[in-house]
């Protein structure tokens, strides 16, 4: 194939796509920090830092720069960043069509399509690493697919393959087959020290990010990488082996994730785009060239059914919002083959009707199809629901307090807050397990687990300041919750537990209670995280201080989310005379709302409540029944269920 400018093949109608959806991006992105690792990205920039594992060091070099912009706030700036990587992908993506099919329309259309679909859009308006992957990548194979046939452009594609492996290398190690049956005619001159050397100058930014870890950044993972077993552990994501390979997990998880990647396969370019993209997928192979045919095709299988194969997470609602935005290359590479299935749909059609009308009537159904539900996921320019709790938790606590953190659902946005905002300079926040903050006393990486709470002890045993905690804290005082935070209660030994009515954590309550349901998934989780927390403390309030039923408007307000049914079907287990009537409607409301379980656990808690009641109502056969389901559920040894079917 002829060697082209990249430049050349982006028409003039490709260009107005790119400034709309740049513009688009631009209207719709959230103006503060968004939960998933929005929040993390930012600051990781902000401070020059270091993100979580494997530290991503090209995007939060180039974040860094952005967030000296002279506009916005510093959240936005960094937004701006993946924006203009999702603009440049799709402009690339619109180039390569437009080789492959020498028509301006069809380059737009792939350009528009993929640019309004409501996976590339969640991720072009938060701090992310995907659409600079993606970027990356298609430049990598728009290179690929035309002759390497000059020194410097094989040293540039091999500059261009060690950046793409210093942004996200796990997905491009997965993507690079795509790239080996492009580049196969050429590999000889692949045998030689200039790509090898291209390659380390592309990785030069792992370097940095070894070296900044050791200047004590703000923001820093584990802190100080000093040893090569601890920077391979950092860079090859070894901490993460638990998430990545469940011990639950199994057969029958993958083929649910099959089934989930399809549907939001079917989501993003609609059902049209989905029939057009299977009509594509058999006609590739007339239409394109042999090799980009099987490139186009491994790339899709390899961010997809491989990567599902390779990972091996349960299938629950948690699991599923993580995977959700690994396949974008997939969905990037779908788009061919939907842009194939329209290029046959025309010819078939042409000796009927204009060409020109069957393109814009096809555009038009792609485009209705598509944008209204993508634009109601993604219009988040007023978005503050990670800002709003940061502020409640932050108020809710008393002046020169510490606080501790667990996750990146708090973490980031209460430091957002607290540090680059400024907002309650008088508390000083920690992470509990030592991550990410730089005023650690605990060394994650070279500390066990019996020295991390030894230190703890004696950090809480010697400050006289409050402390507070957002999830969990290993001590052994008394604690004072409030629904939002939990203080440590000094003057309580042992696991007392209280309740305090604040007004600020209620004034929280109505806010997110009168709000109306968020439309991201994220927001979706971390509202029923927040309020199973209220859900324990009405109940516990109602419980300790003795004010009637714990069954009342008020935890029924609290309650109704499937984990809020839980707790209250758990308070009522732990009656001394439970309401049996009461039990049973409650476990009917809570496997109506199943679907709605973050975790396998949680799931399994549910049959292993069941089995409790019908061994109260003396049916120990269906007892049995629930308490297998629920070991089906989740096996593991913590399953209380699996203690009594073993008798252990």
């Amino acid at each position: 194939m002829t060697s082209i400018p990249l430049y050349r093949l982006i028409s003039k109608e490709s260009i107005t796509v790119l400034l709309v959806s740049f513009l688009l991006y631009l209207w719709s992105m959230p103006r503060s920090v968004v939960l998933e690792d929005d929040a993390l990205f930012v600051l990781a920039s902000y401070y020059n830092g270091v993100a979580h594992p494997p530290g991503y060091p090209v995007y939060t070099l180039l974040g860094h720069l952005f967030t000296y912009l002279p506009f916005g706030t510093i959240a936005f700036r960094v937004h701006l960043l993946s924006a203009l990587f999702a603009t440049v992908s799709i402009g690339v993506i619109g180039a390569i069509i437009f080789q492959l099919t020498r028509s301006r329309f069809l380059s737009a259309t792939a350009a528009l399509m993929i640019s309004i679909s409501p996976m590339f859009w969640s991720q072009a308006i938060i701090a992310e690493v995907y659409t600079l992957n993606v970027a990356l990548f298609f430049m990598l194979f728009f290179m690929a697919m035309n002759h390497i046939d000059h020194p410097k452009k094989l040293f540039l594609f091999a500059f261009l393959y060690g950046v793409a492996l210093a942004n996200h290398w796990p997905l491009i190690v997965l993507s690079t087959p795509a790239l080996l049956i492009l580049i196969w005619h050429e590999r000889k001159q692949f045998v030689s020290l200039m790509p090898l050397f291209g390659i380390i100058m592309g990785l030069s930014p792992y370097i940095w990010m070894v070296v900044n870890s050791n200047n004590d950044p703000y923001i820093s993972f584990y802190g100080a990488l000093e040893s090569f077993s601890e920077i391979w552990f950092f860079i090859t994501r070894e901490g993460y082996a638990g998430q990545d390979h469940s011990q639950t997990a199994s057969l029958l998880d993958k083929l649910y994730f099959v089934y989930f990647f399809i549907s939001q396969l079917i989501q993003q370019y609609g059902y049209v785009g989905f029939m057009l993209g299977a009509l594509g997928f058999i006609i590739q192979w007339s239409l394109f060239k042999t090799n980009i045919a099987f490139a186009i095709t491994t790339l899709f299988l390899c961010n997809s059914l491989l990567l599902i194969l390779l990972l091996s997470f349960d299938y629950q609602l948690w699991d599923k919002n993580v995977f959700r935005v690994y396949p974008l290359l997939s969905y990037c590479a779908y788009a061919f083959w939907v842009i194939a299935g329209l290029t046959g749909v025309v010819k078939f059609l042409n000796s009927y009707i204009k060409k020109r009308y069957i393109q814009i009537f096809t555009l038009c159904i792609l485009f209705v199809s598509v944008f209204p539900q993508s634009v109601l996921a993604n219009y988040r320019a007023n978005d503050t629901w990670a800002m709003d709790y940061a502020y409640a938790v932050l108020n809710n606590i008393e002046q020169g307090a510490v606080l501790f953190t667990h996750g990146d659902m708090d973490l980031g946005p209460l430091v957002y807050v607290h540090s680059v905002l400024g907002h309650r300079q008088d508390v000083t926040i920690y992470h509990n397990k030592g991550l990410i903050l730089s005023n650690r006393y605990i060394l994650p990486l070279t500390m066990p687990a019996r020295e991390q709470n030894r230190r703890t002890k004696h950090f809480l045993d010697n400050t006289d300041r409050p402390i507070y905690y957002v999830y969990t804290l290993p001590h052994n005082y008394g604690v004072i919750d409030n629904g939002l935070v939990s203080k440590v209660d000094k003057s309580n030994a042992g696991h007392s537990k209280r309740v305090s009515m604040e007004e600020e954590s209620v004034n929280y309550l109505e806010q997110i209670l009168s709000n109306v349901e968020p439309e991201d998934a994220w927001e979706k989780m971390h509202k029923q995280i927040v309020l199973n927390k209220y859900c324990r403390f009405f109940i516990n309030l109602y419980k300790t201080n003795d004010k009637g039923s714990y069954i009342n408007n008020e935890t029924s307000k609290v309650c109704y989310l499937f984990s809020g049914k839980l707790e209250l079907i758990d308070s009522i287990l732990n009656d001394d005379k439970p309401d049996l009537t009461l039990l049973k409607l409650l476990l009917d409301e809570a496997f109506d709302k199943i679907d709605q379980a973050l975790l396998k656990e949680d799931k399994a808690r549910l049959f292993y409540y069941s089995g409790l009641y019908y061994e109260l109502k003396r049916d120990h056969e269906m007892a049995k029944n629930y308490f297998n389901m629920s070991v089906n559920v989740w096996n593991v040894s913590d399953n209380p269920a699996k203690k009594i079917l073993t008798g252990n």
